[in-house]
């Protein structure tokens, strides 16, 4: 059976068809009053940081702020700032921390975050949470962009294979497949539907995570906080 996927988006809806032997199998339509907004990226400004709460609020251009626990500030929070907002936008009290992040318990780690996030500072996001009530959405800056058979993470250095794919030829068999895939500065995690796929299929899925990525660093170049830069139309 030959399955296709096709997309058509605009400003307002997106329109996703699943054809199995050229048939329609299932069209899912997201308008923008009932659009889901998990996944999707923004380039937004930090409003105000409240380290008593280990949390920062974030404008994204919603209603109400956005909501970034430091727990969710992830491993890369001092790249993405630096990126965007340069070197010396990383307090010099953060910088000490910085050199041995990678070995700093997990309520370390959020300290940090909370002094190297300052107002006004531009920021990469991720909603994880959709806005409930009078709540705004809750945010990540631990990006990630999903594909039909992978999961590419920027910033990252790793290959890990989903654990609900258990056997362990195949697990082996699909990191070396992408051991010689995923460029410097990338890390993947390969889905369960991955399992059983060829190699083609694999390379094709990843190039086109790649190519969502390339798209975003463009918007970012003009983009003015709050924007949104990607819409997740992962199934």
């Amino acid at each position: 059976m030959k399955n296709q996927i096709i997309i058509h988006s605009t400003e307002d809806q997106a329109r996703i068809a699943l054809l199995e032997d050229g048939e329609l199998a299932q069209l899912f339509i997201q308008s923008e009053e009932n659009q889901r907004t998990v996944g999707n990226i923004h380039v937004a400004k930090v409003h105000k940081v409240m380290s008593g709460i280990k949390a920062a609020f974030i404008d994204m251009g919603t209603p109400k702020d956005a909501f970034l626990h430091f727990s969710d500030a992830g491993d890369h929070l001092d790249e993405y700032i630096a990126m965007l907002n340069g070197k010396n936008a990383i307090p010099n009290h953060a910088k000490p921390d910085l050199k041995n992040k990678e070995k700093l318990a997990n309520h370390q780690k959020q300290a940090l975050a909370g002094k190297i996030l300052r107002n006004g500072q531009k920021l990469l996001v991720q909603i994880v949470k959709e806005p409930i009530g009078s709540k705004g959405p809750r945010i990540s800056t631990d990006i990630t962009i999903a594909g039909r058979f992978l999961v590419l993470i920027p910033m990252g250095d790793y290959i890990a294979v989903s654990k609900k794919i258990s056997n362990y030829k195949e697990r082996r068999r699909l990191k070396n497949v992408l051991g010689d895939m995923v460029p410097d500065g990338f890390g993947v995690i390969v889905r369960t539907v991955a399992q059983g796929q060829d190699e083609k299929a694999i390379e094709d899925d990843l190039r086109d995570v790649l190519r969502k990525w390339e798209k975003i660093l463009d918007k970012l170049e003009t983009a003015k906080p709050p924007s949104l830069l990607h819409r997740d139309l992962d199934m």
